[in-house]
């Protein structure tokens, strides 16, 4: 049995080019990324996701950065308030007057008006910082221009701080009508380094937050530093 012979006047089918077929599919790809960039500009899914991620960052270093400069500041004020009762009572003759510090060596008095700033009425005050580690300083001065002593000192690299030497170690005896400048400093630990340039923090990372009073004694009756 035959098979019967195809009609005559029609071509036969046949495979197109294989670079037809790569511009055809080149075209598809064209026209979906095409549609996909036009609707990415509508979408919403997703955009709160993105939005919180890219604001959470700086909200959280605004907030932190927030926090640390409020501590400071209530440090620093708890420091001048206990740094005003303790200087007081050198503003009046009765610090030096007393037995143990009458004629008493620089250590000896510093560590006695160390325990005085940290007390309010003779009982042990609530404070911020460390008592134990506050450095204290009392010079003389010739008139208020006079300035106070800086407690740090840049270090030989020039990139932190370091304690000063002598500061935290002089005492002077007040006398009447004598200038007094009375200092007190103490390290404190930064939460946040990235606030501070790293020249103005310790070498431990810590930075010093100090308080000074100045003032003139009180026209005292007698002499009680002798």
């Amino acid at each position: 049995m035959s098979l019967p012979n195809p009609p005559t006047g029609r071509p036969l089918p046949h495979a197109a080019p294989p670079a037809a077929l790569a511009a055809r599919a080149a075209a598809r790809i064209a026209l979906s990324l095409r549609a996909r960039l036009a609707g990415f500009g509508q979408a919403q899914r997703g955009a709160i996701a993105v939005e919180f991620a890219l604001l959470i960052l700086p909200f959280l270093a605004l907030l932190f950065a927030m926090i640390e400069v409020g501590v400071t500041i209530l440090v620093s004020q708890d420091l001048s308030a206990q740094l005003a009762n303790a200087s007081r009572q050198i503003y009046t003759g009765d610090f030096q007057s007393k037995p143990g510090n009458k004629a008493a060596d620089s250590p000896t008095a510093i560590d006695n008006l160390r325990v005085a700033l940290c007390q309010n009425g003779g009982k042990p005050a609530p404070t911020m910082f460390d008592c134990n580690n506050v450095k204290v300083n009392v010079l003389s001065a010739s008139n208020f221009a006079s300035s106070a002593a800086d407690p740090t000192t840049a270090d030989p690299t020039g990139k932190k701080r370091v304690w000063s030497p002598t500061f935290g170690k002089q005492y002077a005896c007040g006398r009447a009508n004598e200038i007094m400048v009375v200092q007190a400093a103490v390290e404190y630990p930064v939460f946040l380094s990235q606030l501070y340039a790293p020249a103005t923090l310790l070498a431990s990372g810590r930075r010093v937050i100090q308080a000074a009073a100045a003032f003139r004694i009180e026209p005292l009756n007698t002499d009680p530093c002798t």
